[in-house]
């Protein structure tokens, strides 16, 4: 934290020095060009050029903050960025809340204590499918399981050139986590931070809990499009975690993607390397033709489930480790990466979850 704070204030001093040199060079300009001489026309292209400079690199903090996907090299679109910036920082606000009861909240401090209460509600632990038997439930199915080869090359602890290969394929320019730390910072300076990030991430698997920043996210919430801003379900929650954590947890990642085509069925098209979604939806077309051209009745069903991805059960998730035969190393690094997390929403309000 010591070194957020210090990048945070030599920032800040940039900024103002920058600032400052840039109404000096403004002032200067104006001044020469209402004495233009043949003499002090090189010196007034000088200082534009050195003005230039400046403005660039204020865009190019406005591109970033913007998340622009592509950047015209040519004529520098500087308005376009700025506009960009401060139009998704003003879809971050939530001006007024409406509530299940049809009450409406507008107070900012009422505000925070709602979304508050909203996402540690969503991402707390339900313990309504803690007695589920999945031996029990699948008794009578043909589920593949992870083979023990296949489970022992997902143990053991993590190495540099698994960390390494990760951080390789961070994409840039993505927001950091709350440490402030980017992908491209670490990408500069590997070759200094990998040994103390191999060996947290370890340490942290032998105590079985992360440090305080490792566990700690940020969410910052993205208005669905067309839909009515002041209900909190149309607010889609993302989770800026520290690229610390996304090292480990893309080890993980990786180590599980070869046995993934083995436990997951066919039936299941999309979000896997190799397949694709689109046979699915050609596959439903082919049975309503033939379920129409033989008359045979049938039902079609399509269910969707709401915030999914941050709803699913920890509890849940370990008994499905245990049923396809993960490893007691593999389990481990699971359980404390997901668990005893600690969440701050962008708007301010701070909870755990557990």
């Amino acid at each position: 934290m010591e070194i957020r704070g210090k990048t945070i204030s030599y920032s800040s001093y940039i900024k103002s020095r920058r600032d400052r040199k840039e109404k000096e060079l403004i002032n200067e300009i104006r001044i020469m060009e209402e004495n233009e001489s043949d003499d002090n026309i090189n010196q007034i292209q000088d200082k534009k050029a050195e003005l230039q400079v400046i403005r660039e690199k204020k865009i190019e903090g406005s591109i970033i903050r913007s998340r622009a996907k592509w950047l015209n090299e040519g004529e520098k679109p500087s308005n376009y960025f700025l506009n960009l910036e401060s139009r998704n920082f003003v879809n971050k606000i939530i001006p007024r809340i409406e509530k299940s009861d049809g009450s409406v909240i507008e107070n900012q401090e009422d505000i925070l204590s709602e979304t508050r209460n909203y996402f540690s509600n969503l991402y707390s632990q339900r313990h309504d499918i803690e007695d589920i038997d999945l031996e029990r439930e699948f008794e009578n199915v043909n589920v593949p399981k992870l083979s023990l080869d296949s489970s022992l090359r997902l143990e053991g602890p993590i190495t540099f050139s698994e960390a390494s290969l990760v951080l390789k394929n961070m994409s840039n320019s993505k927001s950091p986590g709350s440490d402030g730390f980017s992908a491209e910072f670490f990408k500069c300076f590997w070759k200094s931070l990998s040994p103390l990030v191999v060996r947290s991430l370890n340490h942290a698997y032998r105590i079985g809990e992360l440090s305080i920043t490792q566990k700690e996210g940020i969410i910052t919430c993205i208005p669905k499009e067309d839909k009515p801003k002041q209900f909190l379900k149309n607010w889609r929650p993302i989770t800026l975690l520290n690229t610390s954590y996304k090292i480990g947890s893309g080890v993980l990642a990786n180590r599980l993607k070869p046995v993934l085509d083995t436990l997951i069925s066919k039936e299941q098209t999309g979000f896997l390397h190799g397949r694709y979604i689109g046979e699915n939806t050609r596959l439903i077309y082919d049975i309503l033709n033939h379920t129409e051209k033989n008359n045979i009745p049938g039902l079609l069903l399509f269910i969707d489930f709401e915030k999914a991805f941050d709803s699913i059960s920890w509890h849940f998730l370990h008994k499905v480790l245990d049923f396809f035969n993960f490893g007691y190393s593999f389990k481990r690094w699971i359980k404390f990466s997901i668990q005893i997390f600690s969440l701050k929403s962008i708007l301010g309000a701070i909870f755990p979850i557990s």
